[in-house]
């Protein structure tokens, strides 16, 4: 069934789909793991990071930065509408709907910060210079990620949470140990994938 479909726009789908749900895991409600909060939508956050360095390993740095922005754009469309929808007359509806929609602003705006920031400032072109230097699209996936879960997580968890809770510490840590376990699976799993989709590879990414 897969045959007729594009290695690309396959590979667009998922980054869309994880793109766009990560924000909406991440908004109504913590995970518990070891006693600490941590956002469901983190861990999808790394899935779609993943799918990005291999559109950007295998169609290039200019194509990924393009991704994500109109991932940026989206995401924005998308709870525009969600929010126009509370301006219309209401017939019934969900109690707290209108406040999961309202707060979910700040979860929106925290992920186009940290995307903007983390990854289209510094971890595109640090995979670019990673590939070319080390020859290694694991080495680049696992640096790329770890990068993402210090500066993108640091920087969405402050937007997101600062002076709605106290000391968002434990949180980071929590958030950043969980994330470079599922990490540590995740790339092998990405790399293999690569290889799969991708057998004829080039060496280094073009721009």
């Amino acid at each position: 069934m897969f045959k007729n479909i594009d290695k690309f726009y396959m590979l667009v789908a998922i980054f869309v789909a994880t793109y766009i749900f990560a924000p909406i895991l991440s908004g109504g409600r913590d995970i518990a793991i070891g006693g600490y909060p941590v956002m469901p939508g983190s861990l999808m956050t790394i899935i779609n990071v993943a799918i990005l360095g291999v559109i950007q390993q295998n169609y290039g740095g200019d194509i990924a930065k393009k991704m994500v922005m109109g991932g940026i754009v989206a995401r924005l469309v998308i709870w525009t509408f969600t929010l126009g929808t509370l301006l219309l007359p209401t017939h019934a509806m969900i109690p707290g709907y209108d406040r999961v929609v309202l707060s979910g602003y700040r979860i929106l705006l925290a992920g186009i910060l940290a995307r903007y920031v983390g990854i289209v400032m510094i971890d595109i072109p640090m995979f670019q210079k990673i590939k070319e230097k080390y020859n290694s699209f694991a080495a680049c996936i696992l640096i790329s990620l770890l990068v993402d879960t210090v500066i993108g997580r640091s920087i969405f968890i402050f937007a997101a949470k600062y002076g709605t809770e106290g000391s968002l510490v434990d949180r980071f840590i929590a958030q950043s140990t969980v994330s470079v376990i599922f990490i540590l699976i995740l790339t092998p799993v990405v790399a293999l994938l690569n290889r799969i989709l991708f057998p004829k590879s080039v060496v280094a990414c073009k721009e």
